[in-house]
C-alpha cells in the first residue's frame, strides 16, 4: 500500500512538474522581454535550477521572486511566494530522510509529505495566476488597480 502511494506521488509529481517547468521558463523569458534587460537570475534557471543539487534549494525561488515583482526594483508584495516555496521545500527535504526511517515513522513522513505537496500544488496555482496577472498589468492588458489575485 505504501509503495503504491509513493509510486502515485512520483507519477503525479512528474506529470505536474513538466508543464510547470515549461510555464516557469516561458514566464521568465516573457518577463525579461517585458523589462528589456536581464533578470537577476537567468531564465534558463527555470529549468536547470530544479536539477542542480543545492542550487535547487535557491534558484527557483529567486527566479520566481524576480518574475513576480509588480514593477522592477521593488520587492515582491505577496506572501504567496514564500508559502509556496516552504510547502515545496519541506517535502523535498522529507524525501531525503525517508530511506532511513523505520516503518511507522515512514508512514507518517509519507502522509506529511503528501499533504504538503498538495498544499504546494494549490499555492502554485495561485502563484501562477498572480504572476500571469502581474505580467498582464505590466503589458497594459489588465488595469493597474488591485485585482483579487486569489479569486478563482
Amino acid at each position: 500500500m505504501l509503495n503504491a502511494l509513493i509510486g502515485l506521488e512520483m507519477m503525479a509529481m512528474l506529470l505536474t512538474a513538466i508543464p510547470f517547468i515549461i510555464w516557469f521558463y516561458a514566464a521568465a523569458a516573457n518577463r525579461q522581454k517585458q523589462l528589456g534587460r536581464a533578470l537577476p537570475v537567468a531564465p534558463w534557471w527555470a529549468i536547470g535550477g530544479w536539477f542542480i543539487p543545492f542550487a535547487n534549494f535557491v534558484y527557483p525561488y529567486h527566479l520566481a521572486e524576480a518574475i513576480s515583482k509588480p514593477e522592477p526594483g521593488i520587492k515582491s508584495t505577496t506572501p504567496l511566494l514564500g508559502a509556496w516555496w516552504i510547502t515545496l521545500l519541506v517535502p523535498l527535504l522529507i524525501m531525503r530522510v525517508q530511506s532511513k526511517a523505520a516503518l511507522p515513522t515512514l508512514q507518517i513522513l509519507v502522509f506529511v509529505e503528501l499533504g504538503m505537496l498538495a498544499a504546494a500544488a494549490v499555492l502554485a496555482i495561485f502563484m501562477i495566476r498572480y504572476i500571469n496577472n502581474q505580467h498582464l498589468k505590466f503589458a497594459g492588458v489588465l488595469p493597474a488597480t488591485p485585482v483579487d489575485d486569489f479569486a478563482l
